[in-house]
């Protein structure tokens, strides 16, 4: 690994009182399958009433979504969104649930959606047919704890 530059040691580590440590975990899965690769109906039901009765989802502090949406009811109601990074339809439920007409989520993992309010992508497919005019333009996006992961 190339040495970094005592410079920027010294600013990022505030002058050497935060520790560094070389640590590194390859989770990609280009070309192979999401964490859950396959949403049914049901699947997608299961988190809508999990929404609906504000049960906590994996390890997320639901709370900031239900501000969000509880003070904004029309914020995605009636309207087509995009969810950028998605291993599990949680997000995607919120969205139908506080009243989003269609989810279009796009994973490095390949989903398969069998539910109709959900249309899923790997980013290469995505980017080709948004370009070749395919794939209509979002009135939102949205993402929780995907971006900060692509590297």
């Amino acid at each position: 690994m190339e040495e970094i530059p005592q410079v920027l040691r010294d600013k990022f580590t505030l002058n050497g009182t935060v520790q560094v440590v070389d640590w590194y975990f390859d989770q990609a899965y280009l070309g192979g399958d999401a964490l859950v690769s396959l949403w049914t109906s049901q699947l997608v039901d299961q988190h809508i009433k999990d929404v609906r009765a504000r049960k906590p989802e994996f390890n997320y502090d639901n709370t900031p979504m239900y501000s969000l949406f509880d003070a904004n009811p029309n914020i995605v109601a009636g309207k087509r969104g995009v969810v950028v990074g998605s291993e599990n339809p949680w997000l995607e439920a919120f969205l139908l649930t506080y009243g989003s007409s269609e989810v279009t989520t796009v994973e490095y993992g390949t989903i398969v959606s069998e539910d109709s309010r959900i249309l899923t992508y790997t980013p290469d497919r995505f980017d080709k047919l948004f370009l070749r005019g395919d794939i209509e333009q979002f009135d939102y996006a949205f993402t929780y704890s995907s971006i900060e992961h692509d590297g």
